[in-house]
C-alpha cells in the first residue's frame, strides 16, 4: 500500500516537471501579525537567489487578521507585476490578483503593472488573497503591512491651540483650531492687527492671548473697534440736584453743585446741622465745618454742631432749664429764679447770732446746698452763767427758758406780724417789714434784679435773681 503511495507521488513530480507547472512550491498564507510594518510577498517572488522567480500557478494565499472597529490596518504597495485581467483590464483582474479586503473599505482587487502609490488605510479585519490561474505567471508583489488594535490619532494631542479631531475616514487628525491661531497644529498666533480693525483713527494692539486685541480710541469715540460716536457727556444729564454740567477735556465733564450738595455728581446732600435749628430755648447753633479747596473751589464738609445757651439753660439742645427757686427770703418773687453756682451769703445784725450755714449756693441740679440759716436774740444764749448751768437739770431749765421766750416772741410776731422792727431810715420799705437784704451775684451774668433787704435783729443776704 505505501508502495502504491510513492509510486503515485512520484508519477505527479514528474508530469509537473514534464509540464513545467508545478504546486506552489513555497508555504503561502497564515495571520497576520499585530505591529510596526511587516513585510509580505508571493511565494516565489525574486530575491538574490533568484532574480527571474515567478509566483507558481493555481496559488491560493490567504493571510488573515480579525480586527475590532479601532483597529489601524495599513497596506503599502512596493512592487505590483501580475496578469491583467481579459482585455488587458487591471479592474476585473479575471486571472491572477491580489485582493486586499479591509473592513471599513470592503474588498479590492489589485493586478497589472503599476502599484498604487498611496498607501492604504482602513479599520477592522484584514484579509489578504493572492490567486493565480494554471498560465501565465509573472513575479507578483511585494508590500508591508501594519496593524495598530487601539488606534488613537489624537493619542498624544498634537494640537497646541486648538481641539483634535479625526478626518472622514477616521485614520488622520484634525486639528480644529481656536479663534486666534491657525497651522496644522494650531501653532501659529494669528496678529489681528494685521487685518486693521480699529476704525475711526483708533490704535490697535496685540495681545499674548489668543483672538484678543485692544484698541486705543480717539477722543468722542468707543467701542471694541472704536465703531460708535460718544455724545457729549453732558447729554446723560449726568449732574443732579439741579447742578450745572460743563465739559472738560479731553471729554469729560464736571458738576457746578447747588448750595449744600457735593459729589461728583452732586448726588451728596451736604445741608448745614444749623439750618433745622436744633438749639431750643433762644440758644446759638454753631456749624462744625472743614472747608476743602478743590479745583480753587472751597466746600464745607459739616461734621455736626454745637449749641450755645443762654445763662438760664444748658443741655445738648439748651432743653433743661437751669437756677434755682428762691431759698425763703422775703421781699424775692417766687417765680424769680437764682441763677446755677451763685451764692448767697447771710450775716445777722447786732444783737443776734446766725444759726445754720453763712451761706449757700445754686447747684446744677436746680436745689440748695444749704437751708436758710436763722437770727436768733443773743439774750437767748447767754442769760444763764457758766456757775449755774453746771448740771444736766440746770441745762434743761434753760432749754425751757428759752423755748417759753420763743413762744412769746412767736406770740408778739403773730400779733405784729412778725418780730420786724420799722425803720424810719428806709422809707421804700412796707411799715409791716424790718427786713433788709443786700443781693450780690457771684454768676459771669448780669443779674436781672439787684436788690438790698434789711432787717434789725435778724439777719442779712447777698445773692442774685432773675
Amino acid at each position: 500500500m505505501v508502495g502504491k503511495v510513492l509510486l503515485i507521488l512520484l508519477a505527479a513530480h514528474i508530469l509537473k516537471m514534464a509540464t513545467g507547472q508545478e504546486a506552489t512550491p513555497e508555504p503561502c498564507g497564515g495571520e497576520l501579525v499585530v505591529g510596526e510594518f511587516t513585510l509580505i510577498k508571493n511565494p516565489g517572488y525574486p530575491n538574490e537567489n533568484n532574480q527571474q522567480g515567478k509566483y507558481p500557478n493555481n496559488a491560493d494565499c490567504v493571510w488573515t487578521y480579525e480586527g475590532n472597529e479601532d483597529s489601524l490596518v495599513v497596506f503599502k504597495f512596493w512592487d505590483l507585476v501580475i496578469e491583467l485581467g481579459d482585455g488587458g483590464s487591471n479592474s476585473t483582474c479575471d486571472y491572477d490578483y491580489l485582493e486586499i479586503d479591509i473592513e471599513s473599505l470592503g474588498p479590492t482587487k489589485y493586478c497589472g503593472y503599476s502599484k498604487p502609490e498611496e498607501a492604504i488605510m482602513g479599520f477592522g479585519s484584514l484579509t489578504i488573497h493572492f490567486a493565480s490561474d494554471d498560465s501565465v505567471n509573472y513575479r507578483g508583489f511585494q508590500a508591508s503591512y501594519s496593524i495598530n488594535e487601539d488606534y488613537n490619532p489624537c493619542e498624544p494631542d498634537p494640537c497646541i491651540n486648538g481641539d483634535c479631531g479625526r478626518s472622514e475616514d477616521r485614520v488622520r487628525r484634525v486639528c480644529e483650531c481656536f479663534p486666534g491661531a491657525e497651522g496644522e497644529v494650531c501653532e501659529i498666533d494669528i496678529n489681528e492687527c494685521e487685518s486693521d480693525p480699529c476704525q475711526n483713527g483708533g490704535s490697535c494692539t496685540q495681545s499674548s492671548d489668543l483672538d484678543l486685541y485692544t484698541c486705543q480710541c480717539a477722543i468722542s469715540f468707543n467701542g471694541d473697534n472704536c465703531e460708535n460716536e460718544m455724545d457729549s457727556p453732558c447729554v446723560s444729564n449726568p449732574c443732579q440736584n439741579d447742578a450745572t454740567c460743563s465739559m472738560i477735556p479731553p471729554f469729560n465733564y464736571v458738576c457746578d453743585c447747588a448750595q449744600h450738595y457735593k459729589g461728583i455728581n452732586c448726588e451728596i446732600a451736604d445741608f448745614p446741622p444749623c439750618l433745622s435749628s436744633p438749639c431750643n430755648s433762644g440758644g446759638t447753633c454753631n456749624d462744625i465745618a472743614n472747608d476743602v479747596t478743590e479745583d480753587d473751589v472751597t466746600i464745607s464738609d459739616y461734621n455736626g454742631y454745637t449749641c450755645a445757651c443762654t445763662r438760664k439753660y444748658r443741655g445738648v439742645h439748651c432743653e433743661t432749664e437751669t437756677g434755682c427757686m428762691n431759698p425763703g427770703i422775703p421781699y424775692v418773687e417766687e417765680n424769680k429764679k437764682f441763677d446755677e453756682g451763685s451764692t448767697v451769703e447771710f450775716s445777722c445784725v447786732e444783737g443776734f447770732i446766725l444759726v445754720g450755714k453763712a451761706n449757700t449756693t445754686c447747684t446744677i441740679d436746680g436745689s440748695w446746698s444749704n437751708q436758710m440759716p436763722e437770727c436768733i436774740n443773743n439774750s437767748t444764749s447767754t442769760e444763764d452763767t457758766d456757775d449755774s448751768m453746771s448740771s444736766w437739770t440746770a441745762a434743761m431749765i434753760g432749754l425751757g427758758v428759752a423755748l417759753a421766750i420763743k413762744v412769746v416772741l412767736f406770740t408778739l410776731w403773730m400779733v405784729y406780724r412778725g418780730p420786724w422792727v420799722k425803720m424810719d431810715d428806709d422809707p421804700e420799705i412796707p411799715d409791716n417789714d424790718t427786713f433788709k437784704q443786700h443781693v450780690q451775684s457771684v454768676s459771669s451774668y448780669i443779674s436781672d434784679d439787684v436788690f438790698e433787704r434789711e432787717r434789725p435783729g435778724s439777719l442779712r443776704s447777698y445773692g442774685t435773681s432773675y
